[in-house]
């Protein structure tokens, strides 16, 4: 059998690595080719593995910790997969707090499984609007340059980062071991902005590809596409990362994972609940001051379904697969990655579905509720070299 082509892309929370695999998934469709997705979180019930599945392709979802920490599960459900569907692409989204993934997945599907997979260059997206405020504070640090400090003076709007320093920290990193950066959602960046953040990530992470890219309009994707087929040594950008304070970084971040029954005898339309569900959560945080690293809600029903994304506390619900037509009862999922306690951020949902639900006289019932923080990353291999053992 030939080698199935496995493309693993990485990219903090909200970068929007589900749209753009989703777009890369199509394309590959459209050229012929097989494609099937391995989702992953630290827990389950994933918003991302039923969006995939709306847009018709395959999933397999890995939960319980990062590909790193579930490597045994990562090739199980993946060598499931090939033999059942024989597929050609595998897709592979990690976890979005993760970062040494060079080292903790890459180079260990190279080792381990070199006859079943084929490694893609190790792509890592990037929100521009994210990078800008990540890379504030360090852009004030002893690393600064020019360009740096033109880019905080004329693009950098704001003067307080929205995360703690050890979450720029994970960040920064993740970009570090990237093969290709994908700076994504450039049709919302005027052609100043798209160069300058061109020529700042060119300068800062100069051994990566940049790739210019919009999950939206799917600008850029051929080229990525492109880049992808490259012979390149994927992985090959190891990692000099403290784990200590990577843990710390994760630890920051309050997560939440839950499923509600929600029904109406008259109907209701999945737009509406979304939106006020949305909208409601984004005051809740704004009130504790809590920075959103990205909230998902996915409301499904007998095969339809739509959902709604936040990527930080300013902007405007995005809403998408959205049908149009009444429900009557329904599943809803939400994930939430948040800047605030547990505790809170478990508090903070349940009473914005009540609230919202009681408003909208939708009933509901809770399924499933976890909030935590995720554990020390401890991954079953680390190889810090590409070199062959």
């Amino acid at each position: 059998m030939k080698p199935v082509r496995f493309i693993v892309v990485g990219g903090f929370l909200g970068a929007g690595k589900t749209s753009l695999l989703c777009r890369l998934a199509k394309r590959y469709v459209e050229l012929g080719e097989k494609v099937g997705f391995v989702t992953n979180d630290q827990a389950d019930n994933l918003v991302d593995t039923k969006l995939v599945e709306l847009r018709g392709f395959q999933a397999k979802e890995i939960p319980g910790g990062c590909f790193c920490c579930r490597f045994d599960e990562l090739i199980a459900a993946a060598k499931e997969f090939v033999d059942q569907t024989r597929l050609e692409i595998l897709l592979g989204e990690p976890v979005g707090s993760c970062a040494d993934l060079a080292a903790t997945v890459i180079q260990p599907l190279r080792r381990k499984c070199k006859d079943l997979f084929e490694l893609a260059p190790f792509s890592v997206a990037v929100d521009p609007l994210r990078l800008e405020d990540m890379l504030l504070k360090e852009g004030r640090g002893k690393l600064r340059t020019v360009l740096s400090y033109l880019t905080e003076i004329f693009i950098l709007k704001r003067k307080k980062p929205r995360f703690p320093a050890s979450i720029a920290y994970l960040f920064t990193k993740q970009l570090e071991e990237a093969d290709v950066i994908l700076l994504n959602k450039v049709d919302l960046l005027s052609d100043t902005d798209r160069r300058s953040m061109l020529g700042f990530l060119k300068e800062r992470f100069a051994s990566a590809e940049v790739v210019l890219v919009s999950a939206r309009t799917g600008e850029g994707l051929d080229r990525w596409l492109g880049v992808l087929k490259q012979d390149l040594s994927a992985g090959k950008q190891a990692l000099d990362i403290d784990y200590d304070r990577y843990a710390e970084a994760e630890a920051e971040l309050g997560w939440l994972n839950a499923t509600f029954k929600v029904s109406q005898r008259e109907g209701f339309r999945a737009r509406v609940l979304l939106q006020e569900l949305a909208l409601d959560l984004r005051e809740r945080f704004l009130l504790h001051k809590a920075e959103i690293a990205h909230l998902k809600m996915f409301l499904g029903s007998e095969g339809r379904g739509a959902m709604v994304s936040l990527v930080r506390n300013e902007a405007q619900p995005e809403i998408s697969q959205e049908g149009g037509d009444v429900i009557d009862e329904a599943t809803l999922t939400i994930n939430g990655r948040v800047h605030l306690s547990p505790d809170l951020l478990r508090q903070a949902v349940t009473k914005s579905v009540e609230t919202v639900a009681s408003r909208l006289g939708i009933s509901y019932s809770v399924e499933e509720l976890s909030s935590f923080r995720p554990a020390y990353p401890n991954p079953k291999y680390r190889y810090n070299t590409t070199k062959e053992e």
